[in-house]
């Protein structure tokens, strides 16, 4: 009992595959299991202090043990999970908060105004069957088997799911032994805790997409950290929405997916090689075409959700006399729930789930072997020179606008997101405000494009329509004509305040 750092890898496991994980021979090799019923209370205030400070308090029974543990900080990335993990023993259910009076993040539970308000908000109870490992590099681990369910205000949801925790040596041992563990079962990275889980139960809260959320660089990273934090948040993006993406009818799942995809694969351009560079550890550039392939399946979704949504119904609409618009809806309609379903395959797929597991242990292993000097603003040095090339591109291909086809533009389209990206993870290094100006000037720009390249994307899908959709062409260029004139008179304004806006990264 005491004060550690706990990390493990979450992953979420399908009860049709459990018998065939304890059935595994690297786990039937490790010996029999142990096994526990394991009954949780998770303590907080009615408002939810400790959830707001990413915090969790619970009560756990073993047998005739009860164990007070606290969790704070650390961060999630593809179910690797990293934070501070306080534990005593206590009698029953009666909390000792004198315990965490010295533990870091713990400090909230020193005010008696909240001390004193904490309540039972959730519970967790679930059968534990637990292996002990050892792998060939001398890392000891344990692998958990989670069975059972949490409950909150008559609300209950099912627990299934596989912990593989360091007990001692080399995280990377975690990663090599999900990806072997993986190789024979549909394990996927979890990114909600328990505790998370039963905080949204609690809550009654329903899932909508997610946004992707800034992330906090900081001048001294070297380019591996950085790569580290933003291939986080990009994953925790994309694993937000995967469900939602999977199972839902709401289009803006795959469109933040897509959006967190491409940021991905922008992260990747600007960090791998000089994390590579300084490390001298080399990354798997198969992962990245992976990921390609995923954002091709999203991108035809994406396509045919824009046409119908923001074309063919809004099109309908204003011209309810014209027919073949509802029959080019429906025949659309048949080709977008076919692309929906080729998503849901793909990310349900093995092949999905093992891809973020390969990300994560890539980017940790650069991350790992990063040299422990630190250098002084050597991550805005990286950054001007990143923003400086992706500007100058950018303004290079806006001079061809005069004489530009679909396809010119669209490499300028492609600039402007690369540009936006960049911006958006390294503006935290420089002046808010100056960036957050910069940003808007090139979203002007990009949603311009955006608009430019749904009318070439219009006639590619109506051509997969078919003869079906012959009568309808002649409205929807109609539409696009229209629409088409007005992006391409305010693009070239558009690239002049983006040209003539403050270089936020040259602010001294």
């Amino acid at each position: 009992m005491g004060i550690a750092t706990e990390i493990e890898l979450k992953l979420a496991i399908p009860k049709a595959a459990v018998a065939r994980l304890r059935n595994h021979p690297l786990l039937v090799a490790a010996g029999p299991p142990s096994r526990a019923r394991l009954r949780a209370i998770y303590f907080d205030t009615p408002e939810l202090v400790l959830c707001g400070q990413h915090a969790a308090l619970r009560i756990r029974r073993a047998g005739r043990i009860w164990v007070q543990t606290f969790k704070c900080g650390g961060d999630v990335n593809a179910g690797l999970q990293s934070r501070t993990e306080a534990e005593c023993r206590v009698a029953g259910l009666a909390l000792n908060l004198d315990f965490l009076r010295d533990v870091p993040g713990a400090e909230i539970l020193r005010r008696k105004r909240i001390a004193s308000r904490l309540i039972q908000v959730f519970e967790t109870n679930f059968m534990r069957t637990a292996w002990r490992l050892l792998a060939a590099d001398g890392s000891a681990m344990e692998v958990a088997l989670d069975q059972g369910g949490i409950w909150s205000s008559g609300r209950t949801l099912a627990l299934s799911e596989v912990e593989i925790e360091l007990i001692t040596g080399d995280p990377s041992a975690l990663f090599r032994l999900a990806l072997a563990l993986q190789e024979d079962l549909p394990l996927r990275p979890e990114i909600l805790s328990k505790a998370e889980r039963g905080y949204r139960l609690f809550c009654n809260e329903t899932t909508s997409p997610l946004r992707a959320a800034p992330v906090a660089l900081a001048p001294a990273m070297r380019p591996a950290e950085a790569l580290q934090v933003v291939v986080a948040a990009c994953i925790s993006h994309l694993q937000a929405n995967a469900d939602g993406a999977a199972e839902s009818a709401d289009p803006e799942y795959v469109h933040q997916m897509r959006v967190a995809l491409r940021r991905l694969r922008a992260a990747l351009g600007i960090f791998i090689t000089p994390a590579a560079a300084q490390t001298g550890v080399s990354f798997d550039h198969e992962i990245n075409a992976g990921f390609r392939a995923v954002a091709a399946e999203l991108g035809a979704a994406r396509n045919w959700d824009v046409f119908i949504e923001e074309t063919l119904q809004p099109l309908s609409a204003a011209l309810p006399e014209q027919k073949v618009l509802q029959a080019s809806i429906l025949a659309a309609g048949e080709l977008r729930r076919a692309a929906h379903r080729r998503v849901n395959a793909v990310l349900n797929s093995p092949s999905f789930a093992r891809l973020l597991l390969r990300l994560t242990s890539e980017v940790y292993a650069l991350s790992s072997a990063a040299a422990s000097s630190v250098v002084p603003d050597g991550l805005r040095v990286l950054a001007r020179a990143t923003l400086s090339r992706q500007h100058k591109r950018l303004l290079r291909d806006a001079a061809t606008l005069a004489n530009a086809d679909d396809e010119n533009r669209h490499h300028l389209r492609i600039d402007a997101k690369k540009l936006r990206y960049a911006a958006e993870f390294f503006n935290g290094l420089f002046d808010k405000a100056t960036a957050t100006k910069y940003a808007k000037n090139l979203a002007v720009l990009q949603d311009l494009l955006g608009e430019l390249n749904d009318a070439v994307s219009a006639h590619s899908l109506l051509d997969a329509l078919g003869p079906d959709a012959t009568p309808a062409r002649p409205l929807v260029d109609a539409w696009f004509a229209a629409k088409r004139h007005q992006a391409l008179a305010a693009l070239p304004a558009a690239c002049s305040r983006v040209a003539a806006a403050e270089k936020f990264w040259k602010r001294k």
